[in-house]
């Protein structure tokens, strides 16, 4: 009997999830000239979030210690940048550099302290309603912070005046179930034990990273892992 291990490349967003992405603040609308992610406990407890991280692209950001309590929103600065924001709640000066969010796009990624990924967002100028939201200024939303998955249809620009909501509820907060079931799209052998499965969209992790929940003829399932 041959033993395998599984492969995902999309997983379900954990308790913390990014919620809202200034990745072009200019020109400003009427918020600071400044990138800035907000991230958001969509759990009921309160969380730990040092030894966290946050990866940009190629570049890694570690936090400090700090916590986020049920429902609460923390928006992520550049240093020195944080009294600008002074509407704002809980701020953390994490970002580093100048530009961190590159304007046509990029990936994100929020890791907790034992390296399991919470949360993904690969965000795109197309996430945005048309190309004037699109040209900077705006923030994307994420419309149902509730919502395990979801991509394009989960975020939108922001329809604050301001041009995006830092550190507090989004203007877009609504109600957005997911009534689409995920379909396999590909399979692919990495090797003489590995497998990979290729989701249509983020799978719950309650369910996808059980071994016993799998079966192969003539062999069985070692290890599921999950990747971006």
């Amino acid at each position: 009997m041959k033993s395998m291990i599984l492969f995902f490349l999309l997983q379900n967003p954990g308790e913390i999830v990014f919620n809202e992405i200034m990745y072009d603040p200019l020109p400003s609308i009427g918020l600071p000239e400044y990138e800035y992610l907000e991230l958001y406990n969509r759990s009921d407890r309160v969380l730990d979030l040092e030894h966290w991280v946050l990866e940009i692209g190629q570049k890694e950001m570690v936090f400090p210690s700090c916590s986020m309590g049920p429902g609460e929103y923390i928006l992520l600065v550049y240093r020195g940048t944080s009294p600008m924001y002074a509407e704002t709640g809980g701020i953390l000066e994490l970002l580093n550099g100048k530009t961190l969010l590159h304007n046509q796009g990029g990936l994100l990624c929020l890791y907790d302290s034992e390296g399991s990924l919470s949360d993904w967002v690969k965000y795109e100028p197309g996430m945005h309603v048309d190309e004037y939201f699109a040209n900077g200024g705006w923030s994307l939303e994420r419309l149902d912070p509730g919502r395990p998955c979801g991509g394009l249809e989960n975020w939108s620009s922001s329809l604050d005046r301001k041009g995006g909501t830092p550190g507090r509820r989004n203007s877009l907060h609504a109600n957005n179930p997911d009534r689409i079931h995920p379909q396999l799209t590909d399979i692919y052998i990495r090797d003489s034990i590995s497998i990979i499965l290729e989701f249509s969209e983020p799978m719950s992790l309650e369910t996808i990273n059980k071994p016993g929940n799998y079966f192969i003829r003539d062999g069985n399932i070692e290890t599921v892992l999950v990747e971006v």
